[in-house]
C-alpha cells in the first residue's frame, strides 16, 4: 500500500507537461492546421472557378437563344465578336454562324474569361444547328 501511495504522490507531484511534449503537440497541431488550410484554399478556388464557368454558360445560352429568335434568312455567315459584355467585363463572347446548306445553319457561341490564377483556359462553346 505504501508503494502505491508513493507512486500516486510521485505522479501527482508533476507540474504540467514537459517542454518536449509541448513541442511535439504543437508540431502535430501545425501539420493538421496546414492541411485544413490547404484544403480550404483549394476548395475556395474550385468554387470561384465553378462560378465563372456557370456565368460563362449562361452568357453563351443567352447569345444562342437571341440568335435562335432571329429570322432564319437574316442569320449571316459572319463572326460577331463582343470584346466585353455589359456588366461582365472579364468575359468575351464570339458568335459564329456557318451555313451548312440552304436549309441549315450552325450557330457556335464561345465565351472566354480572365481568371487571376490561370491563363489559356479553353472557352465554353455551345453549338446548335438551326433549320428553316
Amino acid at each position: 500500500m505504501k508503494k502505491i501511495k508513493g507512486l500516486i504522490k510521485n505522479i501527482s507531484g508533476q507540474n504540467g507537461s514537459t517542454f518536449i511534449e509541448t513541442l511535439i503537440a504543437m508540431t502535430i497541431l501545425a501539420y493538421v492546421l496546414s492541411g485544413v488550410l490547404t484544403m480550404t484554399t483549394i476548395q475556395m478556388k474550385t468554387n470561384f472557378n465553378q462560378i465563372n464557368h456557370t456565368k460563362a454558360v449562361k452568357l453563351a445560352e443567352e447569345a444562342l437563344e437571341r440568335k435562335m429568335r432571329e429570322n432564319f434568312d437574316t442569320l449571316s455567315g459572319e463572326t460577331h465578336d463582343f470584346d466585353t459584355i455589359e456588366s461582365f467585363s472579364q468575359y468575351s463572347r464570339t458568335i459564329r454562324i456557318t451555313t451548312i446548306d440552304p436549309d441549315n445553319k450552325k450557330i457556335n457561341v464561345s465565351v472566354t474569361w480572365q481568371e487571376r490564377d490561370r491563363s489559356g483556359l479553353q472557352p465554353i462553346t455551345l453549338s446548335f444547328r438551326r433549320t428553316r
